[in-house]
């Protein structure tokens, strides 16, 4: 593997159908898609007007998602499904490999599409420490799994997302960064990932589906 990154990055986003996604939310059924969705959005909304970034690469099978990412300008990777890895880890390989021989494998950064917390601050005080890092990762909050993963050349990205996976990404060589505003460290599985801290922004979207289930809309 290689040295230390130097921007501009391309991203990869890896993007679970929506009526299928988040269901260990605590959440009426009817607006766990709707949380879902909103978190995607205000992920690539923040991606795609980046000055960090390049390039959004969207892996999904889910037609809505797509259109959406392709209105922000990402490009869209239709999801092939997984054979000898995990779903998750097969679609961030799909948009790596689209990377490596479409936009000539620079620097790339996954990142997942439930990072509550997102904003054009946060992810650029990330990006800077992954830049100084080569192949590294970010672990979530509870320190055993893991929000973003890159590395120097999309080829270089070998993925082990799932159960202890800071742990793996470890032993295969991306450098544990805990350093970091925790806000990027925050991704959303439960109601209880949300932080109450009010310096903390929630993304508009996800912000106004949250109001209107408080009010019960």
């Amino acid at each position: 593997m290689t040295g230390p990154v130097t921007v501009p990055w391309s991203a990869v986003v890896p993007v679970k159908s929506w009526r299928s996604a988040k269901s260990r939310l605590a959440v009426p059924v009817g607006l766990r898609a709707e949380v879902a969705e909103a978190l995607t959005l205000d992920t690539l909304d923040v991606l795609t007007s980046h000055p960090d970034i390049v390039h959004v690469v969207v892996v999904t099978a889910d037609r809505d998602a797509g259109s959406e990412a392709s209105q922000r300008g990402a490009s869209i990777v239709v999801e092939r499904p997984a054979t000898s890895v995990s779903p998750l880890n097969s679609a961030v390989l799909q948009g790596c490999r689209y990377i490596a021989n479409e936009r000539g494998d620079g620097p790339t950064v996954i990142v997942p599409g439930d990072l509550a917390y997102l904003s054009a601050e946060v992810l650029a005080s990330a990006l800077a420490v992954l830049a100084d890092a080569g192949p590294a990762h970010i672990p979530d909050l509870a320190g055993t799994g893991t929000t973003l993963l890159a590395a120097p050349r999309a080829s270089d990205i070998d993925p082990h997302y799932g159960i202890g996976s800071s742990a793996l990404h470890a032993e295969h060589g991306f450098t544990r960064l805990v350093d970091v505003d925790p806000r990027i460290r925050t991704d959303v599985d439960q109601m209880a990932d949300l932080v109450s801290d009010p310096s903390w922004s929630l993304g508009p979207r996800l912000s106004a589906v949250l109001e209107r289930l408080a009010l019960g809309a």
